[in-house]
């Protein structure tokens, strides 16, 4: 009996064998990151492998995973797996990102009701007060779209990034609920004190010094090289992430020599389109041969 037609009798193999795939692919991911989180892309990585296999071997003839990839037939894996994919990868996929500037905390409300995604920061303009700043993360991060911190020069070009979740909890002290309670956003009861944020008086006080050094410390901080453009390569992209552990980068365009923000792209959204490229590559080898 060829091992196609035991997996027939024995399908069941097909999962323990995906846990395993899953388990292994989670733990080289812990090794390279610090925190680990299972995303549908994830799994989807995992059963790649037996997906294909199985069309490969004709135990089904449609292939779909949503939003990974999908073949209306076995016989076009079969056929374009003989030769060596020619890979003419698209772009990036990029999500385009708007930057707020931080402005008074009466805005506050404004940028949480229209969505605001980025705020930014930038060096050296001494009319940040940390207790403001502090009150713009710890209400504006209950909002879903407010993802990103970002710190430009003075010339508007991109210093660097922070997921403005990782950098809220790293800034705010223990204390910070009876902060909140103390200090509401609405009835405004003034800013609450240096002492009583300390940490993001530093964290303002090195955007205000444009104390680059010290801002580049902050755990957590993406710089500027570590930044790609919108015709980057997708694997050497999707590489970039695993060496240095992260599930998005930021996404510049040159402009008159001035890195300028564009938006990022995030590792889900990469791999599926990685994979998508491949699918269509097999495809279009196949119409090739049939024509």
């Amino acid at each position: 009996m060829d091992m196609t037609a035991w997996i027939r009798e024995h399908s069941w193999v097909l999962a323990p064998a995906f846990i395993l795939t899953l388990v292994l692919f989670i733990w080289l991911k812990g090794k390279l990151a610090k925190n680990v989180e299972i995303k549908p892309v994830d799994v989807g990585i995992a059963l790649i492998p037996f997906v294909l296999w199985m069309a490969s071997a004709g135990i089904f003839k449609k292939v779909e995973l949503p939003g990974l990839l999908a073949f209306e037939t076995a016989d076009v894996i079969v056929t374009a797996a003989a030769e060596p994919i020619d890979l003419q990868v698209s772009k990036i996929p990029v999500t385009a990102l708007k930057a707020d500037p931080k402005s008074s905390v009466r805005e506050i409300p404004r940028m949480i009701a229209s969505g605001s995604q980025v705020l930014s920061f930038t060096l050296g303009y001494s009319g940040y007060h940390a207790g403001a700043v502090w009150m713009y993360f710890n209400h504006m991060i209950g909002s879903p779209p407010f993802k990103y911190a970002l710190i430009l020069d003075q010339q508007g070009a991109l210093f660097g990034l922070f997921s403005a979740r990782k950098l809220t909890a790293i800034l705010n002290n223990d204390n910070n609920h009876e902060l909140l309670e103390k200090y509401p956003l609405k009835p405004f009861r003034g800013l609450p004190g240096e002492n009583d944020v300390a940490k993001w008086h530093r964290f303002t006080q090195n955007i205000v010094n444009s104390n680059k050094a010290a801002l580049a410390k902050v755990p957590g901080f993406v710089e500027l090289g570590q930044a790609v453009t919108p015709r980057a390569d997708k694997k050497r992209v999707l590489a970039q992430m695993e060496q240095l552990g992260l599930d998005w980068l930021p996404v510049i365009r040159q402009e008159s020599g001035i890195s300028h923000f564009q938006g990022i792209v995030e590792r889900s959204r990469l791999t599926a389109s990685l994979i998508l490229d491949v699918t269509r590559e097999l495809e279009n080898k196949k119409q090739t041969q049939e024509n």
